[in-house]
């Protein structure tokens, strides 16, 4: 399993195929789950990437948190 930073590549590789789940994508780069689902989440806080449909909250969510 890779360590280190993730590559161009492999940030373009996980941008246009995120939707398809953290663990195939971590399986197709050969690196830990948690940490593809990390930097996703970084670069979707940040703005780089739209936030995945598995992403989302669940209906009602949101209001319980106030």
């Amino acid at each position: 399993m890779k360590k280190g930073r993730i590559s161009k590549e492999e940030e373009n590789y996980i941008k246009s195929n995120m939707d398809f789940g953290v663990n195939r994508v971590a399986t197709e780069l050969d690196r830990d789950p948690d940490s593809i689902l990390d930097f996703i989440k970084r670069k979707v806080a940040k703005g780089d990437f739209d936030r995945p449909i598995w992403m989302e909250e669940p209906e009602g969510l949101e209001k319980a948190k106030y």
